[in-house]
């Protein structure tokens, strides 16, 4: 089924800058973006990679510059890469696992793309702290992601 919730369950911490993290049967409803808007599939993650430069950069120009440490920002250092260049401004939101624990937050961002592997698994792109890359992962299709929504 459908659901969403917030690192840790804890909406007044997380809603504004981290937003919801939500299982990919949330994602397959259509309904998380407003009109004129989706969900970005495999094609759009791919484009982003080219218009950035490649994998290997790409992911540092989508990461917000500011650290956890220096009080300015929400990644954990060295937050490789970080330039923001792209305005994606990517915060490391964490992810919520399909058993129900939370992890990763301040270290990773995740963002669900539309495209399923298989009935259990589906595809998404993570962005690292410790590295300036992106990259194309799998995750339970029953576990928390954030969203990014694109204009159609």
């Amino acid at each position: 089924k459908p659901a969403m919730t917030f690192f840790n369950n804890q909406e007044s911490a997380h809603k504004e800058l981290f937003g919801g993290l939500y299982n990919w049967h949330a994602v397959k409803t259509n309904k998380l973006c407003p009109t004129g808007w989706r969900v970005p599939n495999k094609d759009d993650y791919q484009t982003l990679i080219n218009t950035l430069g490649g994998a290997s950069v790409a992911g540092g120009k989508m990461k917000d510059t500011g650290l956890q440490h220096s009080g300015t920002g929400y990644w954990e250092k060295p937050n490789e890469g970080a330039s923001n260049s792209s305005d994606f401004t990517g915060h490391p939101g964490g992810y919520r696992s399909a058993g129900g624990s939370f992890a990763g937050f301040g270290s990773n961002g995740n963002w669900w793309l539309q495209e399923d592997i298989n009935a259990i698994m589906g595809e998404y792109f993570t962005l690292h702290f410790q590295l300036s890359d992106i990259k194309l992962e799998k995750f339970d299709k029953k576990g928390g992601l954030s969203i990014r929504c694109i204009k159609e």
